[in-house]
């Protein structure tokens, strides 16, 4: 039998870090602005995702929400709190677009505040999420991020909706209850959120980082594995 090599037991392991390396960290101009590209996606799918709150009438009661003395407050506490927990994606780019599409959400209020008699919330749904992660997968393709940054991608749509409403809930703790419709389209009912939940859902968003961080690293290990040339390419490679 043959004996166990130490360096073949614990090599793969070794070769997993969870470092991430500066480059990785901060990316490029290019990733950068396909990161921006993605956000303008997000901001198309998020309004034409909205359309469907007209197979549902509702009153139009949210056009307070857009008066000039809120709206600052609403972007910045909406864009921090969607920037704290994407931090632990370790991608600098992915966390300015979390929490650019933590504000950009919003743009399903836009048809109620034109004073439509629609639901003016149908993107604050677990569906929108799914739906949008979809989305800015496709976009991160198209727009070639790298193959980590491609993997965190899919965990925006996630960290966009719990972040956002992490704030609302916070935002409504002392003017009352937040209820929200979580399950558009099958019901526009909202459901009511206590206000402790905002911390909850902050801390949910932050474990979707999590997950899309160290699902990155073991999907570049593996990418890394099936891109490294056979010894007889590098022997071939070498006559020539």
């Amino acid at each position: 039998m043959k004996a166990l090599n130490r360096k073949d037991l614990f090599g793969d392991l070794a070769g997993f870090s969870l470092k991430p390396t500066r480059s990785e960290v901060f990316g490029n101009r290019k990733e950068f602005k396909s990161a921006a590209l993605i956000g303008l996606v997000f901001l198309a799918f998020s309004f034409a995702y909205s359309l469907i709150a007209f197979i549902h009438y509702e009153p139009a009661v949210h056009v307070h929400e857009y008066a000039p003395s809120k709206i600052a407050l609403e972007i910045l506490g909406h864009f921090t709190l969607g920037l704290v927990p994407s931090l632990l994606l370790f991608d600098l780019n992915l966390s300015l677009l979390c929490a650019s599409t933590a504000v950009l959400i919003d743009s399903d209020h836009i048809l109620a505040a034109a004073d439509f008699n629609v639901s003016g919330r149908p993107d604050h749904s677990f569906l929108f999420a799914a739906f949008s992660a979809i989305v800015i997968l496709l976009a991160a393709e198209r727009f070639h991020l790298p193959d980590k940054a491609f993997v965190k991608s899919a965990f925006v749509g996630p960290i966009t909706l719990f972040s956002h409403i992490s704030f609302d809930i916070f935002a409504a703790t002392n003017s009352g209850a937040s209820s929200f419709p979580l399950m558009v389209p099958f019901s526009f009912s909202g459901f009511y959120l206590p206000p402790y939940y905002w911390l909850l859902f902050e801390f949910i968003a932050a474990g979707f980082s999590i997950c899309g961080f160290l699902l990155s690293r073991r999907f570049g290990r593996t990418v890394q594995k099936q891109e490294e040339p056979s010894s007889i390419d590098q022997r071939v490679k070498i006559s020539k």
